[in-house]
């Protein structure tokens, strides 16, 4: 299956192609193999679902995050996919080309890095718009796979 992934702080979207029979341990050594930037061990690394409520966060609305506090963290090194919300079925919505194109596909995953002096980004509270969006129960569905 086919992730849409972000770091924190950053906003760039790349694609984490992973088996779905795979753990969160699984899909941090492949978020790090994907992405040449990551330097740190692929076990210092934070994710967190990308989702408010029921609405995948778009690629638009993950440029200005610096909040993960109200994301549901993958911490457990054996979660299954299944279990954690990313599914392949769970992941895969409906998106056509110039919403893609204009940033309103969705992210799936976000990653938390350590920054240089090894403190973790990313902690700070934030109100900026995709959160009140989601909040109020505004529903993105999108396609990923």
């Amino acid at each position: 299956m086919k992730l849409a992934c972000a770091i924190v702080g950053e906003g760039s979207t790349f694609i984490v192609e992973i088996d779905a029979n795979k753990f969160v341990a699984d899909l941090k050594k492949a978020i790090k193999a994907e992405n040449g930037e990551i330097t740190c061990d692929p076990r210092e690394m934070e994710l967190y679902l990308a989702k408010k409520g029921e609405a995948w966060l778009t690629e638009n609305e993950v440029r200005g995050v610096s909040d993960t506090n109200s994301l549901k963290r993958l911490d457990a090194a054996r979660e299954e996919f299944d279990a954690i919300g990313l599914s392949e079925e769970g992941v895969r919505h409906e998106v056509d080309k110039h919403q893609v194109a204009a940033g309103n596909g969705p992210v799936n995953v976000l990653v938390v890095v350590p920054a240089e002096g090894g403190d973790r980004e990313g902690k700070k509270v934030d109100s900026g718009p995709a959160f009140k969006k989601a909040r109020h129960g505004a529903h993105h569905y999108f396609a990923t796979a």
